[in-house]
């Protein structure tokens, strides 16, 4: 049960993490509805990572601390990777409309 927690831990943080991307890839072409969609997305994601490791562990077979033990490092890793994706993309949006 050690590994299935971890996998679970893993590929919760990961389902997240992938919905996080395809709403920035979304909102990238629509910037008025940057923020928006970003703490909504950030607060939608929070909410469902919760329901979801509530229901796992309520009625799955799992080990709550591997399962949290995979979960909160790779959720906190793909966080950070998000962070960096948008402000590397707002520095290349704002050295582009520098240019003549």
């Amino acid at each position: 049960m050690i590994w299935e927690s971890v996998a679970a831990g893993v590929g919760v943080a990961a389902a997240s993490g992938l919905s996080a991307w395809l709403a920035l890839r979304w909102v990238w072409d629509r910037p008025k509805l940057a923020i928006p969609v970003v703490l909504g997305g950030m607060a939608f994601r929070l909410v469902g990572v919760g329901g979801l490791s509530a229901l796992l562990l309520a009625f799955g077979d799992l080990e709550p601390l591997y399962y949290v033990g995979a979960l909160l490092p790779t959720f906190l890793v793909i966080q950070a990777v998000e962070v960096v994706a948008v402000l590397r993309r707002d520095a290349a949006e704002r050295g582009e409309s520098k240019s003549p």
